[in-house]
Parts: structure tokens; sequence; C-alpha cells
């Protein structure tokens, strides 16, 4: 403390730096609140709604526009890729299971980075592989945490685990991506030949 100022004096200086810094992260997130939820009008009890009216091309332009601002004024506050990027047409398209498995999984990684696996390929904890017991190598399977609701597309390329009530070992990065920490409930979505 300098000489002649108070304890409380320095815990103000203290709070309104922390208020600087604070402050630009909640207008951010107003922001981000804004493009994520639409705001819905309440209705008194005897009132109702109007029906909704479809806006014309020029009225969606100035939203769409509108909206950009919104997201490059996020980006220029939090930095690129607060955001999620806008899915492209074909990342729309959704692939129908051909067998859906609900169970429980685990990853794997840091003791078996480098080595070589059931399938003879080296084994990759960056990489979007698991490890199953009964699926064939080079299946292609949808995992998919339910707590979540993130799914990322796997291969399979190493048999495993070798604990009773699991059915899958997920490489550490699958796990990370659908925000699996330790164990827990996954949903395997085994998707065609092809796809």
């Amino acid at each position: 403390m300098r000489k002649g100022s108070t304890v409380l004096g320095s815990l103000g200086v203290a709070c309104a730096q922390a208020t600087l810094l604070i402050l630009p992260l909640f207008a951010a997130a107003a922001v981000v609140n804004e493009l994520t939820f639409t705001a819905r009008p309440l209705y008194a009890a005897e009132e109702t709604p109007t029906p909704a009216v479809t806006p014309s091309s020029e009225e969606e332009a100035a939203q769409r526009a509108a909206l950009e601002r919104r997201r490059s004024l996020v980006e220029a506050v939090l930095g690129k890729g607060a955001l999620p990027a806008k899915p492209s047409r074909s990342a729309r398209r959704v692939v129908k299971p051909t067998k859906v498995i609900h169970t429980r999984a685990t990853w794997y990684g840091p003791g078996f980075h480098g080595r070589r696996t059931a399938s003879g390929e080296r084994f990759n904890r960056n990489a979007m592989t698991l490890a199953s017991r009964h699926l064939p190598f080079g299946t292609r399977v949808r995992v998919v945490n339910p707590h979540t609701g993130r799914s990322v597309v796997a291969r399979v390329n190493d048999r495993g685990p070798f604990r009773g009530g699991y059915t899958a070992d997920l490489s550490q990065a699958l796990a990370r991506r659908i925000g699996l920490g330790g164990s827990g409930a996954v949903r395997l979505e085994i998707l065609p030949k092809g796809q």
C-alpha cells in the first residue's frame, strides 16, 4: 500500500480493475445469448398472439446482415472461432445408422500412443478412433454423448475394452470432442458401409 492510502481504497481500485476486465465478457455473452436464443414475447391472459407474417426478402436480408454484424462483433471481442462455424450443406445431411447400441464407454490414450493396435496400425490418441471387441475393423461409428448431445464419427481400429460393462474404448481426442471425462454412457450408431 502506498503511504496515506487505506485498505478500503486499495480494495476499491482492485474492484474497478476487475470490473474493467469482466465487463467486456458480459457484453460478449449477451451478444452470444442473443444469437443463440430467440426472444419470445410474453402475452397477457386475454391477448392472443398475432399470426406469424413471413418476412419479405428485403427484411430477411436486413436480418441476415444484422446477424453477421453481431457475429463479427463477438469474434472481435472473444476471438476468431468463438462461435461455431456455419454448417455446410453436406454437413447437414444425416446418415441413418444400421444399428444403435446404448452402452458405457471409457477412453484410453497416453500409455498406448504410438503402439500397434490389433488392426496393425499405430495408435494415435489424437485421432477419431475407438476400440471394440465385437465390431469389425474399419467400421464407421457415430459416437454420441447423450448428456451433452455432441457426436463424432469415428473408425474402429483396435480391440477392447477388456473390462466388464464397457463396449467401447474411445481415443483421448474422441472422448474430449464429445465431452466424456473418464467413463460414461454413450450411444454408438453403426453407419452403413461407404458413408
